[in-house]
């Protein structure tokens, strides 16, 4: 993964600090053109510490494919889509996941926050989206939206 930009930490810690835990995934050039991202330590550590999925358990091969519902957030929308975990037969069954819909979201090398929110995945592209705008706008917005509704369980 390469070194984020100041502006991708700033998005990244607002995001913290508006009690919103999330990973980060970088889609390559190539992940995207083949619809294949690797499933890193810090992705799968994620998914398992929220309970919905750990990959040590999971078989290789397309029938122990796993599909959890996602969503692509952006400014205007909230896109839903799928996300797909598997292990495949070859390279050693290497963790990984795909977002359906994800090239039309992310180009490559974009820093996408993974957030996990009543067992499902949305995913913000902090390398696009102004968050801090979005979160500020007296504008009702799909991010504004979903921090405050993560937000105000966390505070409970």
């Amino acid at each position: 993964m390469r070194s984020f930009t100041n502006t991708e930490k700033d998005r990244l810690a607002l995001l913290t600090k508006n009690s919103v835990e999330a990973t980060v995934i970088e889609p390559t050039k190539t992940g995207l053109k083949k619809s294949i991202l690797d499933a890193t330590g810090p992705v799968r550590g994620f998914l398992k510490e929220k309970g919905l999925h750990d990959y040590n358990s999971q078989q290789q091969g397309k029938l122990s494919k796993i599909l959890i519902k996602a969503n692509l957030v952006d400014e205007f929308r909230i896109t839903p889509t799928t996300a797909s975990l598997y292990r495949p037969k070859s390279k050693k069954g290497d963790p990984r996941i795909w977002f359906k819909k994800l090239p039309n979201f992310a180009k490559p090398n974009d820093i996408l926050a993974i957030i996990e929110f009543n067992k499902e995945l949305y995913l913000i592209n902090i390398t696009r989206l102004d968050v801090e705008k979005l979160l500020n706008s007296k504008i009702i917005n799909p991010v504004k939206e979903l921090i405050d509704e993560i937000r105000s369980i966390s505070n409970f």
